[in-house]
C-alpha cells in the first residue's frame, strides 16, 4: 500500500501526537543542558578573568621592578646603558596599568587599591626623577636619604600589589570551586532528565503504535474507494491535456507515444491513434535551423537523465506532411509513487511569428549598436530602477568596463555615487533618476563620473526619456555623456598661460621702471662713500647699503633678462656665476649662521642663457636658505657629469630643513602654488622648471620630513653636441 492510498487526514493527527511528546521532551532536555552549559561557561569565564587580572598585575609589578633596578644602576654608576630597561618599561607600564584598571572596573574595592598603588607610583617616580636629574646635571650619585626614600616607596608598592594579587587569587579560588560545583550539578541533572525522558517515551510510543495500527487497518478499507477516485482524476487529466493551448505528447518508460492532444496532432501532422505505440523521435522530429543537423531527442534526454529538459534554441519541427515549424519545447519525467520513471511528457508550441519578430528586432539592434559604437561619446540606457539595458563601447571604455560587465548593473552605484569633491550623491537626488521618474529631458549637466579604478573624471551629460510611463511608474532613459578632461585641461592651461603672460609682462615692466632709480641711487652712494672717507663708521654703513643695493639691482636686471627673449645662446660658465650668486646671498646666510658649502667644477660650462640659469640657481639657493634652520647646513655642488649617456652639468642644492610633505611634492612646480602661505609667490620653482625644460634638462627632488629631514634638488643641463664630443668620456651617471 502506497502512502497516497492512506487517508492523510486520519494519519497526520496520529503522527503529530506520536512526535510532539518526544520532541517536547527533547526540547526541554536541550534547554536544561544549554542552561547548565551557560552557567559553566560563565563561571569559567570569571576564572579566566581572574587569571588575566593576576597576570597583568604581576607584569606591572615586574615592570616597576625593572624600572627601579635601571634607575638605581644609573644613579649609582651614571652609565646610560642601565636605563635601557627603563625605556622599555616606561612605554609598556601605562598600557598594562590601564588594562588592570579596565579588568577591575566592576570591583570598587580592587579599584580603590589600584588607585592607592597609582598614587605611590607617582610619588616614587617623583623621587626617582629628582635623583636621576641630579645625576645627569652634577654627575654625582644621589644622597643616601633619597635612595632610602625611593626604596621605601617601592617596598610599599610591592606590598600593595601583593595584597591586590592575594585578593584576586582568593576570588579565583572561590570561582574555581563554583565552576566545579556547576559541572557536578550539570552531570547529575542531565542523567536524571535522560532517565525520565526515556521512561516517558517508552510509555508514549507503545500507545501511539497501537493507535497507528488501528488507523492503518481503516486505511486499507478506504483503498478501493481511492482507486475509483484516481480513475476519475485520470479522466479529468486527459480532458485537461486535450484542451491545453500547447502541443502535449506523453510516452511510456521506453519512449513510445501514449497520448497526443489536438495541438500536437496539428503540429506534428500525425493522428493520435496512428502515433500511439511509435517512438517519440519518429513523431516529434526536430533539427537545428542553421545546421539542419539532428538534435538529441528531448524524450530520450528526459528518460536518460531523469530531469526536466528545456529545448535547444533555433529548433525546427519537421512535420509528417513536409512543413517546417519553428518550435520551443520542454520535457519532464513522469514518476510513480515510489519515484520510478514511468514515462515522459513533452510540451511544445509554434514560435514562428516570434522568431520572425526577433530577427527583425536583432537586425535593428545591430544597426543601432553599430551607429552608437561609432560615436565617440558614451551612451547608455537605463530602466526606472537605474539598471543598465544598453551601453555602447565608447561609454564602457571611458568607465573602464566591458559592455557586457555593465548590463543589468545599477549604473549609479558604479559610476555616479559621489560628486567630484567626494560628497555622497544619493540615487533619489540624481538628475538622471529625476528625469526617469518625471519623464523630462535634462541637457548639458556638468558633473563627474567614476571609473572602475575609483578615479573620477569630469563629464557633461544629457538625459532623454524613451517611450511612455511603464508599469514601474517611471520611464526608461538614455544618457549621452562626453569626457570633459581634455576640455578642462585646455581651459585651465589657457587661463594659466594668460595669467603667466600677464604676470611676466607686469614683472618686466616693474623691473624696468625700478632699474633706473636704482642705478641713480647706486651712483649717489658711490659719490657719498668717497666724500665720507674720513668717517670710517659712516663709510661702513654706506658700503653695506651699496652692497645690498647692488643685490637688488642684480635681481632686477636678472628679471629683465628673464622676460626678454634672448637673441642667441651664449656660453654659461658656472664657477664665476655661482660665486656671484653666493656673494649676493652671503648676508642672508650669515644672519642665520648657516654652514654653507660650495663645490664647483671648473669644467662646468654649457651653452645657454646666463640670466635664466642664474635666476634658476638663485631661486634654488634662496629656497634652501629660507628652509634651513638657524645654524643649519646648505650645500651647492656643480660638476661635469653624465646622465643616460648624455654629457652635461649636474647641479645639486641640498638643505637640512623640515622637508616637503609628500602630499605637496607633486605640485611644487605648479605656477602660483606655494608651500609658504602668505610669504611665497609660487613662481620660484615654476621658473626653475621652465628654465630646465627650455635647456633640454631635467630636475629631480628628494625629500624627507620628520627626524633627519632634508631636501635635495638635482638639476641636469646637457651640453651641446659639439661640447659633449669634446667632454671627458667615462663620467659616471648622475645618482
Amino acid at each position: 500500500m502506497t502512502p497516497i492510498d492512506i487517508d492523510q487526514k486520519v494519519f497526520k493527527p496520529l503522527l503529530r501526537r506520536a512526535m510532539l511528546l518526544p520532541m517536547a521532551a527533547l526540547v526541554g532536555l536541550c534547554a536544561v543542558l544549554l542552561w547548565q552549559l551557560k552557567r559553566m561557561e560563565d563561571t569559567d569565564r570569571w576564572v579566566d578573568h581572574s587569571d588575566q587580572v593576576i597576570a597583568a598585575a604581576q607584569q606591572e609589578l615586574q615592570l616597576l621592578v625593572d624600572r627601579e633596578t635601571a634607575t638605581r644602576g644609573f644613579s649609582l654608576s651614571g652609565d646610560p646603558l642601565f636605563l635601557r630597561p627603563e625605556y622599555v618599561a616606561r612605554e609598556n607600564a601605562p598600557k598594562v596599568f590601564a588594562t588592570i584598571e579596565g579588568l577591575v572596573s566592576d570591583r570598587p574595592d580592587q579599584s580603590q587599591r589600584l588607585h592607592e598603588i597609582e598614587g605611590l607610583i607617582g610619588r616614587w617616580l617623583s623621587v626617582r626623577d629628582s635623583a636621576q636629574q641630579q645625576r645627569e646635571k652634577t654627575g654625582a650619585a644621589p644622597n643616601e636619604s633619597e635612595l632610602i626614600a625611593g626604596k621605601m616607596l617601592m617596598d610599599q608598592i610591592r606590598e600593595r600589589f601583593s595584597g591586590f594579587i592575594a585578593v584576586e587569587q582568593s576570588l579565583r579560588l572561590d570561582r574555581v570551586g563554583r565552576a566545579a560545583a556547576n559541572r557536578h550539578f550539570a552531570l547529575l541533572s542531565a542523567l536524571g532528565l535522560a532517565m525520565l525522558i526515556g521512561i516517558a517515551l517508552a510509555y508514549s510510543s507503545q500507545k501511539q503504535l497501537q493507535m497507528l495500527s488501528r488507523n492503518y487497518s481503516e486505511a486499507l478499507l478506504m483503498a478501493h474507494q481511492k482507486s475509483q477516485d484516481l480513475q476519475l482524476l485520470n479522466e479529468r487529466f486527459n480532458t485537461t491535456l486535450k484542451s491545453i493551448g500547447d502541443g502535449v505528447l506523453t510516452t511510456d518508460e521506453r519512449g513510445y507515444v501514449m497520448f497526443m492532444n489536438a495541438i500536437a496532432e496539428e503540429l506534428c501532422g500525425w493522428k493520435a491513434e496512428d502515433a500511439a505505440g511509435r517512438p517519440a523521435q519518429e513523431i516529434f522530429r526536430i533539427v537545428n535551423q542553421e545546421t539542419r543537423m539532428g538534435i538529441d531527442p528531448p524524450v530520450e534526454r528526459v528518460l536518460r537523465s531523469g530531469e526536466i529538459s528545456l529545448g535547444a534554441n533555433h529548433t525546427v519541427l519537421l512535420a509528417k506532411d513536409g512543413r517546417e515549424i519553428h518550435v520551443d519545447d520542454s520535457g519532464a519525467p513522469i514518476r510513480n509513487g515510489q519515484g520510478r520513471i514511468t514515462g515522459a511528457v513533452l510540451v511544445f508550441r509554434d514560435v514562428g511569428e516570434r522568431r520572425r519578430l526577433e530577427v527583425v528586432r536583432d537586425a535593428a539592434l545591430k544597426e543601432l549598436q553599430a551607429i552608437l559604437d561609432a560615436t565617440p561619446d558614451g551612451v547608455y540606457a537605463l530602466d526606472v530602477q537605474g539598471r543598465v539595458q544598453f551601453v555602447n563601447g565608447a561609454g564602457a571604455a571611458m568607465l573602464g568596463y566591458a559592455p557586457e560587465e555593465l548590463r543589468g548593473q545599477l549604473m549609479h552605484d558604479l559610476t555616479h555615487h559621489s560628486r567630484e569633491d567626494g560628497g555622497r550623491l544619493e540615487w533619489s537626488d540624481c538628475p538622471i533618476h529625476i528625469a526617469a521618474v518625471e519623464g523630462k529631458a535634462v541637457s548639458n549637466v556638468k558633473d563627474a563620473f567614476w571609473r572602475r579604478d575609483r578615479t573620477c573624471f569630469p563629464v557633461q551629460y544629457s538625459v532623454s526619456p524613451v517611450g511612455g510611463m511603464n508599469s514601474d511608474g517611471g520611464h526608461r532613459v538614455v544618457v549621452a555623456f562626453k569626457d570633459m578632461t581634455d576640455a578642462r585641461r585646455t581651459q585651465e592651461a589657457l587661463l594659466r598661460s594668460e595669467k603667466l603672460a600677464a604676470t611676466g609682462q607686469m614683472a618686466s615692466a616693474m623691473a624696468h621702471e625700478i632699474n633706473n632709480p636704482l642705478e641713480a641711487i647706486t651712483n649717489v652712494l658711490y659719490l657719498l662713500g668717497h666724500q665720507l672717507e674720513d668717517h670710517a663708521g659712516a663709510t661702513a654703513f654706506v658700503r653695506l647699503a651699496d652692497q645690498e643695493l647692488k643685490r637688488i639691482v642684480h635681481i632686477v636686471q636678472r628679471t629683465l633678462g628673464l622676460y626678454r627673449e634672448p637673441s642667441q645662446e651664449r656660453e654659461v660658465q658656472f664657477p664665476p656665476l655661482c660665486r656671484d650668486i653666493v656673494n649676493l646671498y652671503k648676508q642672508a646666510m650669515q644672519s642665520k649662521e648657516l654652514h654653507f658649502s660650495l663645490t664647483c667644477d671648473e669644467r662646468a660650462i654649457i651653452l645657454g642663457y646666463p640670466n635664466e640659469v642664474s635666476h634658476a640657481i638663485s631661486n634654488l639657493l634662496a629656497n634652501a636658505i629660507e628652509a634651513a634652520p638657524a645654524g643649519g647646513n646648505v650645500m651647492l655642488r656643480v660638476r661635469r657629469n653624465r646622465l643616460d649617456g648624455v654629457v652635461g652639468v649636474a647641479v645639486m642644492m641640498a638643505d637640512n630643513g623640515p622637508g616637503i610633505p609628500g602630499a605637496t611634492v607633486g605640485r611644487i612646480y605648479d605656477a602660483f602654488y606655494s608651500t609658504k602661505p602668505g610669504s611665497g609667490s609660487g613662481m620660484g620653482l615654476w621658473i626653475v622648471r621652465s628654465v630646465v625644460d627650455r635647456l633640454g634638462g631635467n630636475i629631480q627632488v628628494r625629500t624627507r620630513t620628520g627626524a633627519g629631514s632634508y631636501t635635495i634638488f638635482k638639476v641636469f643641463l646637457p651640453l651641446t653636441q659639439a661640447m659633449a664630443s669634446a667632454a671627458t668620456a667615462g663620467s659616471p651617471d648622475v645618482q
